[in-house]
């Protein structure tokens, strides 16, 4: 793009960008994409009127009918209401010829296509072949853009019809500053540039980091002298106020295109092979994958530690013997001159201490030892010498993208993505400035505000003496890589958006900030702004004082003690450390911090109060006394896992992705089940499991929430879990990493993408190399990336080639290496971890001398094969990989291989009792598989792992004395009572009340209804009658078993109702009634401490949102927007299957056990009467259904009769009923059908009478998976003959 002699942008049609490529018309591909023919531009016009009519909720409403406006587009539609405002506010005082109309983008327009029916046809053999949406036609690496999808048409015709539009006199781009926006700003000038070519409009670029009134004048009415002065505007009365404009600026468009390119390259090359070679649902990324490779790289590196043990003492120490005060806590440093072994000495891989290192390891035999010697009334405590320094903290800068993120997970809880979606509410209700920025620099306004508001709220000696651009402006950071085979390098750092300033308040009263306090009044309200938001302000409020306020100053006095035992041989130094705070400085605003970890400090022994002791040229010598010596033991701890904080400051710290993409690129790896935080890793139990809305896709971004197929894969849904956690690898990031790393190691090499985001960043900064252009550096760029023999498609060709599935799929955890060489008796066999489409697996492979890597079954000298034995991870085993032991797995194997592990045998009919796993995990099993009787029953999920209790196992079944602590946590006694339920515990009116266990856990059953029967009640097994009636009284004659049972507190009451803390399947909630609202995080550790006006708010959202949501199905729309409401649908008529259901349930329900076995009953007594020819069979039933149904047609017919009435008197478009509503349309569908269900196809004739056959000779049992393959294959063989047969038996069931 470029500007012209008139002010105007045109777009570039290069090979760069190309508009489509060939097609020139935006209005073609709109049309052309969803397969229909193109139409002009004229044809896409409409009036002036009619254009008002359709977008009137879009647009600012104008004091004269007809007035010429300009049109202003931004991102997001929560930024027209304010944005709109004031342009409103500043035209009327200034009496501007024309006024302003904001309208909504709604983030990107165009994009590259989604699937390949968003190509149009004529263009699908350039775009399609080899990456969708890319042309590689001279290796140009051209893309494609489309509209693919409705909104975005509706949204571009919108956009055209507003701009096209007589009144219009110009359009302004006003979309975000950053690489994003300038991208939006450029799409947008291509699809509106050909009407304004015509009719000579003006098209503006405009940028501003605050929706305030006066940033917001600055950037559409300041003054800029670097204006052509020989332009005229007819609109404008002078030339002094003509707005500032400029070009589109094409060089980060490059970069963002680049970038964009770039990453469709790389996810759609690799993530078809990992689900073709792994499991559907996983994916991979340019920034994805090395984000998932530190994550991964840190679990091995906890799995390979080794634990070391060591000692120290501690004695509490004082100048009086009998003294109270004045006590402090020393350490034991040295002891005879040789100083003591720490954590830092040991070796993490090997637990042995560094050979270079000249130290005392202290064991728990010395430290005994010692402590006789030293705890002694003879033994002598001196003073060595006492030092004492000031330290200086400095403030922290101002915020940034990144350091933002990391401080509110660290002080707020929240996720990186809930940290963006709230700044996002924040500055688009113009409080704080753009938050996707990489600058620290403050404007002179924000350091005068900084500076008036400090000294008014903390005083002028709190002030510090230069601004925070002088104090972080003096050097640029440098960014750490970490290249395999390669040392650690340097790249100086290239920020792409340093003109931006740093995350600040915005300046909405004259020169100052709005202060928290006034935030969460009045003005909270009026923008309905949540909760966690205002704390985020707070956040961002403290952070912006604090940057421009002096240090904070500590005195640190370290006390060396010297204590020598009675005999004089041994000679220990202690060592006690204080800390005074001397001058608070900015500590005030924003609380004492570390400054290495800038976390807030906790009081511990270098906090404590030390008493004056004399200087070290001092002659006198101090005594002490000794009291409360004790040995402490210590232990190495591995590197901690990443929470979202730590990861985040990682990626910045090597140069990977930019802060703007880290949100996303979190997100994803927990929508694609690569990272999780399960509730058996470090996390707090308090959290409980991931709530299932969380995983629908976060507003921060993703891309298009959990893929099920990856949580599945990963282990299951255990392996969900709070965001505020620690980010835990699953298998499946085990095994994608190992496949990259091995066959694409530049993929998931730091250094490599550091160094592909630095050249990314001179693309956007406009840096040529040598010669080049702007386009030639691009493809230069993505070649070396993509094409040639070392680039990314010749690896995953390569890959695809010679890489099995079942080597894709195993996962190689350091900690089972050592475990397997280690093991005895288990004659050559290797076990292997794999996962599948179907999640994780374990698989003992035979190895054979000539091959031990060998994955593949041994060929006998007979020619026959071992089979493999295979068994599925129950759910939730492999939630969190570093649990899972050698052990574990090789008694899955033998579960699966003797069918189960024998418990015993019943002691009433002496049939076998086996612990069995499943998918859904463990069971057991009651009589012998294939006998009549046997029967499985379920047992409680803390009962069904793998524990640690000794049971006495039968001789032939205890198999490695290795398997003990594996053994199922489960006794024979216990196995009796589970397989023995339902039992009745009591009896209340007469009826009994049974214990028994279902699909979600224990419960009890009185009189057809169940009630839950919790932890806290007792077990299903041990329940007094007592505490059994109390449960069902609260819970099922009471009828308030969703008000009383589960509740852990009572916050008050609203409207008649307690607004109560319950405890439910998926952790902690706050119930009103029948609303439901999660429990907000930073009250997930203590719940009944939510204000009860704050928890009533949640609720009174929560259930406005529920109303419309529910009231919006039997809702139209008229001609002017306004919605209609309708009558609702008439209730669906019973089938005859439900009308004998309900007559036959509580005789059956008496006599089965449990809801399965009742359903099968009924369905069994139903296909009975078909049989029945005695008039008593099916009939009765299916009159009353038909009666019910003729009734409910009449009523339908009545229905829709007046919806159509009401929407004729309101405005609205009469239709037939299967239009009115997606409620409706089901239930009209369903009624009006003739036929029942869908006739058979002639595949499925021929597998129901070919089924049979599948059996073979033998008569063996095949799973559903195996008849199916076979009846496929089946089909396949037939002749066309055969084919034709079955087709016209089709035909003649479908007529």
């Amino acid at each position: 793009g470029h500007n012209n002699n008139d002010g105007q942008l045109n777009a570039s049609h290069g090979s760069i960008f190309p508009l489509y490529s060939t097609i020139s018309n935006p209005n073609e591909i709109v049309k052309e994409s969803r397969g229909k023919s193109s139409q002009a531009k004229a044809n896409s016009k409409t009036k002036s009127s009619n254009s008002k009519a359709k977008n009137k909720k879009h647009q600012i409403d104008n004091s004269k009918q007809g007035k010429p406006y300009k049109l202003v587009i931004v991102e997001s539609p929560s930024k027209c209401k304010t944005l709109s405002k004031l342009l409103h506010t500043y035209a009327t005082n200034h009496a501007l010829p024309y006024t302003f109309q904001v309208d909504s983008c709604m983030g990107h327009v165009r994009d590259l296509p989604q699937s390949v029916k968003d190509v149009p046809p004529s263009l699908r053999h350039l775009y399609t072949p080899t990456v969708l949406g890319i042309n590689f036609n001279d290796n140009r690496y051209e893309p494609l853009y489309v509209l693919p999808t409705d909104r975005q048409r509706a949204t571009v015709k919108r956009l055209q019809q507003l701009s096209s539009d007589d009144d219009c006199v110009g359009v302004i781009l006003a979309t975000d500053e950053d690489r994003e926006g300038e991208a939006i700003a450029w799409h947008l000038s291509c699809l509106l540039q050909e009407d304004h070519e015509k009719e000579e409009k003006a098209m503006e670029r405009v940028t501003f980091h605050e929706i305030t009134p006066r940033a917001i004048e600055h950037a559409f009415f300041g003054h800029n002298d670097n204006l052509n002065p020989d332009h005229n505007d007819n609109h404008e009365n002078s030339s002094s106020t003509l707005p500032p404009r400029r070009q589109v600026d094409m060089d980060l468009v490059t970069a963002q295109e680049t970038r964009r390119v770039l990453d469709r390259l790389a996810g759609y090359t690799i993530s078809p092979l990992l689900w073709k070679k792994i499991a559907p649902g996983l994916s991979a990324g340019r920034v994805q994958s090395v984000g998932m490779s530190l994550v991964v790289q840190r679990e091995r590196e906890r799995m390979a530690f080794r634990n070391s043990e060591y000692w120290d003492l501690q004695g509490s120490f004082s100048t009086d013997k009998h003294a109270t005060s004045n006590t402090f806590r020393a350490t034991l440093q040295e002891l005879n001159g040789v100083r003591l072994a720490s954590g830092k000495d040991f070796d993490g891989s090997t637990g042995e201490l560094l050979h270079d290192k000249k130290v005392h390891h202290l064991t728990d035999q010395d430290a005994q030892q010692l402590l006789t010697i030293l705890d002694t009334e003879d033994s002598t405590w001196k003073i060595q010498s006492v030092t004492s320094k000031k330290r200086s903290n400095k403030p922290p800068a101002p915020f940034t993208t990144s350091t933002l993120q990391q401080e509110s997970n660290k002080r707020l809880g929240f996720s990186v993505s809930d940290t963006m979606r709230f700044a996002q509410t924040l500055y688009e209700a113009g409080y704080i400035t753009y938050m996707r920025t990489d600058s620290t620099h403050l404007s002179q306004d924000a350091l005068d505000a900084i500076q008036e508001q400090v000294t008014e709220e903390y005083g002028n000696e709190n002030l510090a003496s230069i601004d925070p651009n002088q104090r972080y402006s003096k050097s640029k950071p440098k960014i750490k890589t970490k290249s395999k085979g390669a040392t650690n390098t340097t790249i100086p750092e290239v920020k792409s958006q340093e003109a931006h300033e740093a995350i600040r308040p915005s300046l909405i009263h004259g020169n100052a900030f709005v202060s928290p306090s006034s935030l969460s009044t009045s003005s909270s309200s009026s923008q309905n702004l949540p909760q966690a938001a205002m704390k985020l302000y707070q956040l961002i409020y403290s952070r912006t004082l604090a940057s421009y306020m002096a240090d904070r100053i500590v005195n640190i006095t370290s006390v060396f003690l010297e204590g020598t035992s009675s005999d004089e041989t041994t000679t220990a130094i202690f060592r006690a450390s204080g800390t005074v705070e001397v001058f608070a400085g900015y500590s005030k605003a924003w609380g004492a911090t570390n400054t290495n970890t800038n976390t807030t400090l906790s009081h511990s022994n270098t906090t404590q109060s030390l008493p004056s002791f004399p200087p070290n040229d001092s002659e006198t010598i101090t005594y002490l006394h000794c009291s409360n010596l004790d040995a402490i033991p210590h232990k190495t701890e591995p590197p901690p896992r990443y929470t979202e904080a730590s990861f985040v400051k990682e990626l910045e710290s090597l140069g990977v992705g930019r802060p703007s993409t880290y949100a996303s690129v979190v997100q994803t790896l927990r929508n694609r089940a690569y990272v999780g935080s399960p509730v058996s890793s470090s996390s707090s139990s308090s959290q409980g499991r991931r709530r299932g809305s969380s995983w629908k896709g976060d507003k921060g971004g993703g891309g298009g929430g959990v893929a099920i197929s990856a949580v599945r894969a990963a282990g299951g849904e255990e392996f969900m879990g709070a965001a505020s956690g620690p980010m835990v690898p699953s298998l499946s990031a085990f095994v994608v990493c190992s496949l990259l790393e091995k066959h694409c190691p530049s993929y998931v090499d730091p250094g490599f993408t550091a160094r592909m985001e630095e050249r990314l960043d001179r693309i956007a900064q406009g840096t040529s190399i040598g010669e080049q252009s702007r386009d030639d550096l691009r493809v230069s760029y993505l070649d070396e990336y993509y094409g040639g023999d070392e680039g990314l498609a010749a690896l995953v060709e390569k890959m695809d080639k010679e890489v099995s599935a079942e080597e894709a799929r195993r996962a190689n955890l350091p900690s089972f290496q050592s475990q397997i060489k280690n093991r005895e008796g288990e004659d050559d066999d290797e076990i292997g971890l794999f996962i599948g489409p179907w999640g994780p697996y374990v698989q003992r492979i035979e190895s054979t001398t000539s091959s031990q890597t060998s994955q593949t079954p041994t060929t006998h000298e007979k020619g026959d094969t071992k089979p493999k034995v295979t068994a599925a991870l129950p759910q939730g085993l492999a939630a969190d990989p570093s649990s899972l032991t050698v052990d574990m797995l090789v008694m899955l194997l033998k579960s699966r291989e003797k069918d189960g592990i024998l418990l015993g045998t019943h002691p009433s009919d002496g049939r076998s009792i086996r612990w069995k796993l499943g998918r859904y995990g463990a069971y057991l099993q009651w009589g012998e598989a294939g006998d009549e009787n046997t029967t499985n029953h379920s047992v409680p999920k803390k009962l069904g792992g793998l524990g640690g209790r000794n049971i006495n196992l039968p001789n032939s079944e205890a198999g490695s004395t290795s398997m003990t602590a594996v053994m199922p946590d489960i006794t024979l006694e216990e196995a009796v009572g589970y397989v023995n339920l339902p039992r009745e515990v009591c009896y209340i009116q007469d009826l009994p009340v049974t214990a028994a266990i279902g699909p979600y856990g224990p419960y009890l059953k009185y009189n057809n209804t169940f009630v839950s029967l919790l932890e806290k009640d007792g077990d299903v097994l041990t329940i007094d009658p007592e505490t059994a009636t109390q449960v069902v009284t609260d819970g099922i004659i009471n009828k308030s078993s969703k008000l009383a049972r589960n509740v852990l507190a009572e916050l008050g009451e609203k409207n008649g109702s307690q607004i109560r803390i319950k405890d439910g399947r998926f952790g902690v909630y706050m119930n009103w009634k029948k609303v439901n609202v999660k429990i907000p995080k930073e009250y997930l550790d203590n719940p009944s401490e939510i204000p009860l006006e704050e928890a009533w708010n949640l609720i009174s959202e929560k259930a406005d949102t529920s109303s419309k949501n529910s009231t919006s199905k039997n809702r139209k729309k008229n001609k002017t927007g306004q919605e209609i409401a309708l009558p609702p649908a008439p209730k669906r008529p019973k089938s005859a299957y439900l009308y004998f259901c309900a007559e036959k349930r509580p005789l059956v329900a008496q006599k089965m056990k449990t809801l399965g076995e009742v359903s099968k009953e009924l369905a069994r007594l139903w296909a009975e009467t078909a049989q029945d020819e005695t008039g008593g069979g099916r009939e009765p039933y299916e009159k009353m259904a038909a009666v019910e149904k003729e009734e409910y047609e009449i009523k339908k017919q009545e229905w829709t009769e007046e919806c159509n009435k009401v929407l004729k008197d309101k405005g609205g478009k009469s239709k037939s009923s299967s239009k009115l509503s997606p409620t409706t349309k089901k239930t009209a569908k369903t009624a009006t059908k003739t036929n029942g269900k869908r006739s058979p196809s002639a595949y499925m004739i021929f597998c129901s009478e070919n089924r049979e056959r599948t059996k073979g000779t033998n008569g063996e049992k095949l799973s559903f998976g195996d008849i199916a393959k076979k009846l496929g294959q089946m089909w396949k063989e037939c002749d066309e003959e055969t084919r034709s047969l079955y087709q016209s038996k089709a035909e003649k069931l479908k007529q």
